[in-house]
């Protein structure tokens, strides 16, 4: 019974050198694939911090234009408002020049017809005849 006893231990204990085996192969895959995800772990860290670098620009980017824009806007409301005025200026300067226009063509026509009518009654014509 002893030889039984220990041949059965002997087959255990190859069946546990075998096991043993098999676990170290999948020990070794998992040490390669934990330093593939650390490898890749650092590459995403450094991809995140690039992306961070650019977000940053672009954000100051928009900063920047945001405040060009602005400053645009507020220079064009500038100018026109320059340019409302010189409209303005100019629009009553020929507002005045018609209504002095507008008196003398008056004054001319008055005198025309009291000229026309002085002469009418000094010459005696009669275009009706």
């Amino acid at each position: 019974m002893a030889d039984k006893e220990i041949e059965k231990i002997r087959d255990d204990i190859t069946a546990l050198q075998k096991q043993a085996a098999a676990a170290d192969v999948v020990v070794e895959r998992l040490d390669y694939t934990l330093d593939k995800i650390a490898d890749l772990s650092t590459q995403i860290q450094q991809m995140l911090v690039v992306h961070e670098h650019r977000f940053e620009d672009a954000e100051k980017q928009h900063e920047t234009l945001s405040r060009q824009m602005d400053q645009r806007a507020d220079a064009a409301d500038k100018e026109m408002n320059i340019l409302h005025k010189r409209i303005s200026s100019l629009e009553d300067k020929l507002d005045e020049r018609l209504r002095k226009i507008e008196i003398w063509q008056r004054v001319i026509v008055g005198g025309a017809s009291v000229v026309g009518f002085l002469i009418s009654r000094i010459i005696d014509v009669d275009f009706f005849k």
